[in-house]
């Protein structure tokens, strides 16, 4: 039977639920119903002798807000990377252009991109042409900046940035390989540890006044980054992975998202395809990255393959497709929190908007969870090039720091040394601040945040501008002229 006949009247069920097939019943009833299909199983044999879909309707993707900056995205978006062969052969533009064009057909609104995904930013000239043929109204558009060399280049190590500068070169590079003339949502893609958050989204907040960006957003920030940076300005999303085997921004991210009102994108909400039955029921493509990935390995995932079965049988429990009720129990985790699984398949983007039909109880939730016990998962969850660069690590210095780090404290005391300020008085007033002060390695104190710590260099300099900041107040200036004293130093 041909591909459009099977569609003509609705979803094939054998597409959609494809897991039906090895059930040990001889006939499954599928009628719609307002929030979805209910599936009413008949057990009379041990095989599967006849599916009939008596009436046929395409579940509704809703649209929420993302943040509460005002971005209303799709509920389920669409990651674009493995268009581009990141975990898979390549698509040509004019196949993952249509592939775009269905997903927006079937309600997907919300497309993720990078100016690191594909050789030679690829996947954001192929967004770019599959926009082309869609209302760009209707359609929520995230990329991201920060790496300066493509992931596809796996032999040079990685090399993060976010300097204003790069930050302006790259937007202005992802709006005309894009062809459009706003983005809505850019991410920075990792996070620079050498350069102040405060300098990198100041930068960003401009492209949002010039109207080049609508909403800024992070990715593998942890907490003390997304604070300042949303001080600078409004945060909309923090993209993070998030799934059945990698939770562990529940206990931190996620409240302080929810504090912040910023939404949470996860990304790999399948575990990488492996919920899908990557690797387990399909053999890996040979130039697949997931190769390198410490959870794919020959070891790691044949203990890994107990969790998927034992998603299998719960699936089968659901009368869904494992990666179905994956999706769900991320979909129930919040409305806060939005999933952006990709493929390259159609059937496969059809089973993936099945989750929204599903509605779990709580005691069901927590027996999915208990399946899969984060801890016992077998290798890292991140690739092993791409770890000092997880969220974990992903602290950046001060604007103090960095003035410091850049010499100005050194050029400040010479000037001070040969002009007045350098004697008995401030010396006595450094030693008495740092035996007074109540600053203690984990206590941050006076220090702005952990960035200072995670280098003790900082910490005597930050003590010392400290004591100079008191010394300018007149603390103990004994009148001496603030103006003479800025002259003398500046």
């Amino acid at each position: 039977m041909e591909e459009k006949e099977r569609y003509k009247d609705g979803w094939d069920p054998c597409i959609l639920f494809p897991h039906l097939l090895n059930l040990t019943m001889t006939s499954l009833q599928l009628c719609t119903h307002d929030h979805g299909i209910l599936i009413h199983q008949h057990h009379q044999s041990k095989h599967l002798r006849a599916l009939k879909m008596e009436k046929t309707t395409q579940v509704h993707v809703p649209t929420i807000k993302l943040g509460s900056q005002g971005l209303m995205v799709s509920t389920l978006g669409f990651g674009c990377a493995g268009l581009s062969g990141f975990y898979n052969d390549p698509l040509s533009h004019e196949a993952g252009r249509l592939i775009i064009k269905e997903a927006f057909n079937k309600g997907i609104t919300f497309f993720d991109t990078s100016d690191a995904y594909g050789t030679n930013h690829d996947n954001e000239f192929m967004v770019g042409k599959a926009l082309k043929e869609l209302p760009r109204e209707k359609v929520q558009l995230a990329t991201k900046f920060g790496f300066c060399d493509s992931i596809r280049s796996n032999e040079t190590p990685f090399v993060v940035k976010g300097t204003p500068e790069y930050v302006r070169h790259c937007c202005e590079a992802s709006l005309k390989r894009l062809d459009v003339n706003y983005i809505d949502l850019y991410y920075q893609h990792r996070v620079d540890t050498t350069v102040p958050i405060e300098d990198t989204v100041g930068e960003l907040k401009k492209l949002v006044e010039e109207g080049k960006i609508k909403y800024i957003g992070l990715s593998e920030a942890n907490a003390d980054t997304i604070k300042r940076a949303h001080v600078v300005h409004p945060i909309t999303s923090l993209q993070m992975e998030y799934s059945l085997w990698t939770r562990e921004i529940e206990e931190e991210i996620i409240p302080l998202c929810r504090e912040l009102g910023i939404g949470i994108v996860a990304y790999s909400p399948l575990g990488r395809g492996f919920f899908a039955g990557k690797a387990v029921e399909e053999t890996l493509p040979s130039e697949s990255i997931l190769g390198m990935h410490q959870r794919f390995s020959r070891e790691n995932l044949e203990k890994n393959k107990v969790f998927y079965k034992r998603l299998v049988d719960l699936a089968s429990k659901h009368g869904c497709t494992p990666s179905q009720l994956a999706l769900a129990w991320l979909l129930h985790q919040g409305n806060d929190i939005i999933p952006i699984p990709g493929t390259t398949k159609v059937t496969n983007l059809e089973n993936n908007i099945g989750s929204l039909a599903m509605e779990l109880k709580d005691e069901e939730l927590t027996e999915i969870s208990n399946a899969i016990p984060e801890n016992e998962v077998a290798g890292a969850r991140e690739f092993d090039i791409l770890y000092k660069y997880s969220w974990k690590f992903s602290t950046t210095p001060s604007k103090s720091a960095t003035w410091f780090a850049n010499g100005k404290p050194y050029l400040v005391l010479h000037k001070l040394a040969g002009a007045f300020l350098v004697n008995q008085s401030l010396f006595e007033y450094v030693l008495r601040t740092s035996k007074e002060s109540s600053w203690t390695p984990k206590s941050r104190g006076f220090i702005f945040s952990d960035a200072q710590l995670w280098n003790g260099k900082f910490a005597m300099l930050d003590l010392a501008a400290l004591a100079f900041t008191e010394y300018v107040r007149g603390d103990i200036m004994n009148g001496r002229s603030r103006t003479k004293l800025y002259t003398v130093i500046f």
